[in-house]
């Protein structure tokens, strides 16, 4: 099987990480909830049904699936966390073949979870046993799409039994998640995540088309967040919350032989890539027009593969265009361009680069309206604040040598370098 160059710098990376399990000191008081809990006003359904029910002697609650073809979540009212614990009931039944919990839940289709196959504990094919427990980040690290970029990293095999209850337990550091299954003493999983959510919420989930049975949850976090503001409330440019609309996955419609503007661009299973290091190398987005002419967030991830110049987005700003870019002049500068007249090595946004080649870094900008005439941007870098500007949008531009074609607003790029995107939505702001 093909290794993709962004698994090598992934890799490597988990080597730097020490043990990264919540702090026991600062943790908040548990948060205990029962079956009937759950049938409380507040806890948000999406897409099921919920209701008591006995399995095995032990009283559950059962979520239904209301809607074929779709996951499942229950949305627990009140409870918030970063890292910690969650631990949880499960009757872990080849019946119902996708069940776990979602946490840094932002939206219906965003957050992070981790999932049990029961089915797949004691599968007679050896191969099908590793894929027992899963880590997803979605919309856009499916199971489907971390197997294949990613085989045996984030699913493992869990030598229960099936047709059983299990207390299950993820400890959720800030760079790491164990995963603890039934009374077996070591993890049945230990991840690193590059694909952080920035949500708080926890949510019961179940897989297409599955029911679940839980029983009793312990969620402890290391901080209480309600005591803090969120995000949204702090000042500042970087303070931008994402954009809540519909996300569209931009990756499946780029065609390369209609899209490429400059260089030599393929679209493979690794993602969207340019082989061959040219000048401004040039790939448009197909956005629609509509969505162009609102503020939105561009969230990308990305791997440089060769040379040691720029990878880049080419963005529109209310009627204006400017550079996002990453490891400029030579690998030297990250940040906007150009604002007023200036490159990004002689503007405010301009900062030493934090690019590494063979790496995947994970990018979100973030663009918005504030009226009289300016704008606000906002870029964050593998899920922090990264660079901000805020101006009079006349002041933006764009180097010729970057420019599409004038029927398109939105492209990505690279500047003598090789680079591969592996992943590229818009969410406009509603």
């Amino acid at each position: 099987m093909k290794t993709h160059p962004h698994l090598i710098g992934l890799l490597g990376g988990f080597l730097l990480l020490a043990i990264d399990t919540p702090a026991q000191s600062t943790r908040a008081p548990a948060i205990d909830l029962s079956p009937r809990n759950l049938l409380e006003p507040g806890h948000r359904r999406v897409n099921t049904e919920i209701s008591i029910t006995k399995t095995l002697g032990r009283e559950a609650v059962e979520l239904q699936p209301t809607q074929p073809g779709r996951q499942q979540l229950l949305v627990l009212k009140g409870v918030g966390l970063r890292t910690g614990t969650i631990e949880f009931d499960l009757f872990a039944t080849v019946d119902n073949p996708f069940v776990g919990v979602a946490f840094h839940v932002e939206n219906d289709s965003s957050y992070e979870a981790v999932y049990f196959r029961p089915f797949r504990f004691k599968d007679s094919d050896p191969v099908n046993r590793r894929h027992a427990v899963q880590y997803v980040s979605e919309p856009e690290r499916s199971w489907r799409a971390l197997r294949t970029a990613f085989p045996d990293v984030y699913e493992k095999p869990c030598p229960l039994q099936p047709n059983q209850w299990h207390r299950m337990k993820l400890e959720i550091g800030e760079r790491r998640v164990r995963v603890f299954a039934g009374d077996l003493a070591d993890p049945v999983m230990v991840i690193e995540r590059p694909f952080t959510k920035t949500g708080n919420a926890i949510a019961l989930w179940t897989g297409v088309n599955t029911k679940g049975v839980f029983g009793d949850i312990c969620i402890i976090s290391t901080e209480n967040l309600a005591s803090k503001p969120s995000a949204k409330t702090t000042g500042g440019t970087t303070s931008i919350p994402p954009a809540t609309g519909q996300a569209i996955d931009l990756l499946p419609m780029i065609n390369p032989a209609r899209d490429a503007v400059a260089g030599e661009w393929t679209r493979d299973d690794s993602g969207l890539s340019i082989g061959k290091p040219v000048s401004a190398g040039r790939c448009a987005l197909p956005v629609p027009g509509e969505l162009v002419r609102g503020g939105y967030d561009l969230n990308f991830t990305f791997t440089r593969t060769g040379g040691t110049d720029s990878v880049a987005a080419i963005i529109p700003v209310f009627g204006r265009q400017c550079l996002a870019v990453f490891g400029a002049f030579s690998g030297k500068w990250d940040g906007l361009g150009m604002i007023d007249g200036k490159p990004v090595a002689n503007n405010s946004t301009g900062r030493a680069s934090s690019i590494t080649s063979n790496r995947c870094h994970a990018v979100s900008v973030r663009v918005r309206k504030q009226g009289n005439g300016s704008a606000a941007i906002a870029i964050f870098l593998d899920r922090k604040p990264y660079v901000s500007w805020s101006g009079k949008i006349e002041g933006l531009s764009l180097f010729d040598r970057w420019k599409l074609p004038a029927s398109v607003r939105v492209g990505v790029g690279a500047f003598e370098t090789t680079c591969t995107f592996h992943s590229i939505e818009w969410v406009a702001v509603r």
